[in-house]
Order: C-alpha cells, then structure tokens, then sequence
C-alpha cells in the first residue's frame, strides 16, 4: 500500500508542484494511506464500490492512451524499437529484461486476496475461479495495451518512475489549453484508480488477517471489527505501519524516484516471502489432505503439481535477488537502504511467526 500511494502522490505532485522535494510527495502518501483506513472501515456495500469504479476508469484510461499512441505512431512512429526480438527477452537481452521481474511478479501478487470475501459472496465456488481466471485475462491485455502506448511515446531510458504517466499524457494530448485541461482531468482519474487499487488491496488483506485471528492464529487486536463490520483492527494497524515505512524511507532517501523504488522494493519483497511458504503448504496439504472437500481444486497429477510449485518458489527467489540486489553485486545489500530492506522484511517474518506460535502453542497444548 505504500509503494502504491507513493506512485498516485508522484504523479499528483509532477502534475501541480513539479521540482517539489519527496517529502512533500511522502505527506501526501500518507494523507491517501488513512483515507484508505477511513473507506475500508465502512459498510462493504458501500466501500466496495471504489474498487469497481476505479476498474472501470482504468480501462477508460489505458484505452485512451492505446488511442493517442495509436495516431502518434501513425505520424511519427514509435520512440522504441517495436519488434518481435526488442519485446520478447532474447539471450542477448536477458540480462536488461531480468530487473523487470519483480514488477512483472507484483502485478500477479493478490490474485488470491478475493478468496477473502467469500463469505460475502453468493456463490464462491462458482463466482471466485471465474473471477481469478478472467482477471488473469483482462489484466493481462490491459498492461500490455499500456506498456506498448509508453513504449510509443517515450525513450524507455527516459522513463520516470513516478512522473512517467504525467510526461506520457502531455506527449499525447500535445500543448494548448484544451490538453492541459484533458490532462489535469486524467491525471485526476489515474490517482483515483490508484486510491481504488488501494482499497481493494486493503479489503482483501485485512478481512483474511480478521478471519485468522478471529480463528485464534492471530492477536485479537486483528480480530475487531466496528459497527460496519470492517475489520477496523487489521486496517488501523496497516495504516500505522504504512506511515512508519513511508517516514522511515523518506528519512534515508533524496528523490521520488528514489522513495518509490525502496519503499517498493521493501513491499514486494515482504510480500514475495509467504508466497514460498504459500506453495509449501499447499504441497503439503494435497499430500496430507487430498480428500478434503474445496470449493476448486487444482487438477493434475502429482508431478505436475510439484513442478508449478517448483517454477512459481523459483521465480519468487529470483525476484527478491534482484529487489536485494538491482544491480547485481552482493556490494549492493551494505547500502543502508538494502541493509533496511532485508533487515525490515526479515524482523517482520520472525515477528509474524513468533506470534503465530504464541498463538496456536495454548490450542495445541494437552
């Protein structure tokens, strides 16, 4: 949620205070992170609805952009290499397409955050395969669609990690008034798809953290729920450690650009952790508990369960390397930035599994 909300303050702060310092783009993250709190915290079938009026200014939005890049690159082509072998990551471009694996990862990070609602769902068994299946889908096309209009406009060498959006659209709306109108109201949309992204990740994250420790296996504190039913709790917590990150980043960082990417780079790699355990589990659970019933189970045999498993704790690894180490040296974990990613990440893992045992050692106890 941080990194998210560092991304919609950048591009609100390039759009009206552009040259403004990071810290004026961290004070407005964290202004978004407890309007996350404060929406999350009312009636589902009230805050549910940000999520789904962000997905569908979304796709007005990258539409848009694949329109105006569409008629950019009719008249001028594209600022990129377009080709078959400039996309896909040939050996020879191997090493400069590997770095963009943790985003490539991240975008398919909380696919399963809507097995969360599943009580608030008429037909889960029915609705969530679908769901998961056909956002897989959708998401897909839509940042290629987005990706490739970027590409169009802008040297990939130029593009700016929190700015880049703000530089595209004037490059496609072009510079007269009626386009910085078009622009001021865009930029308005994207940050609210961004605010929504938020929303929807916050849902999701703090009803399965209410569910668990309605269930004992987490402090009763993520328990609580208000008179809306929200997991008040669990969302108040994450926007206090979301204030803390942003804060303590913003301490040891000089740029935007900079905050984004540790603060990012922090997020994913603690969120990258439980996904090994995540796949061990459900190895395990197949093997231990194959005939329990499921709403879905994935079909397959054996060795073929064990090599998805295989391939997706593999390209978790590799992910977190290179959020470790972006440039590739063991050199780079001694920065203090590293050192407070991989220091942060693993002091929350100990905790978390500290208080899961504290937890669940009085219900196994004789």
């Amino acid at each position: 949620m941080s990194s998210l909300y560092i991304l919609s303050a950048g591009v609100l702060v390039s759009l009206v205070f552009p040259g403004s310092g990071h810290w004026l783009v961290a004070l407005i993250s964290i202004i978004m992170i407890w309007l996350t709190v404060l929406t999350t915290n009312r009636r589902l079938h009230i805050c549910k609805w940000v999520p789904s009026l962000g997905s569908v200014i979304k796709v007005f939005i990258v539409i848009t952009m694949a329109l105006l890049s569409w008629q950019i690159y009719q008249k001028s082509g594209s600022a990129n290499e377009l080709s078959f072998q400039s996309i896909v990551p040939f050996p020879e471009t191997l090493n400069s397409s590997v770095k963009f694996l943790p985003a490539m990862v991240f975008n398919l990070l909380g696919f399963e955050l809507m097995s969360g609602l599943s009580r608030d769902t008429a037909n889960p068994q029915r609705d969530l395969p679908i769901a998961i299946f056909w956002s897989a889908i959708i998401i897909s096309v839509f940042y290629l669609l987005g990706s490739l209009a970027m590409l169009v406009a802008i040297p990939a060498s130029d593009v700016k990690l929190t700015g880049g959006m703000v530089e595209l659209f004037q490059i496609l709306l072009g510079d007269n008034q009626l386009a910085t109108a078009l622009l001021y109201i865009i930029m308005s949309l994207v940050i609210l798809t961004l605010l929504a992204d938020g929303v929807s990740w916050s849902l999701g994250a703090c009803r399965m953290a209410r569910a668990a420790a309605e269930k004992g296996e987490f402090p009763a504190l993520l328990a609580h729920s208000n008179g809306n039913n929200a997991p008040a709790g669990a969302t108040v917590l994450s926007g206090c450690l979301a204030t803390i990150i942003v804060v303590t980043y913003a301490l040891m960082t000089t740029s935007s650009d900079e905050l984004f990417w540790e603060v990012f780079s922090f997020s994913v790699l603690f969120m990258l952790m439980p996904y090994i355990l995540l796949f061990l589990a459900f190895l395990k659970l197949r093997s231990s508990a194959a005939i329990h019933p499921r709403p879905f189970k994935v079909a397959g045999p054996h060795w073929l369960l064990y090599l998805i498993c295989g391939l997706g704790i593999t390209f978790v690894l590799w992910a977190m390397s290179i959020l470790l180490m972006p440039n590739g040296n063991l050199s780079d974990l001694l920065r203090p930035t590293g050192l407070i990613t991989l220091t942060g990440s693993t002091v929350m893992i100990l905790v978390i599994e500290s208080l899961l045992r504290s937890q669940l050692q009085p219900r196994t106890m004789p």
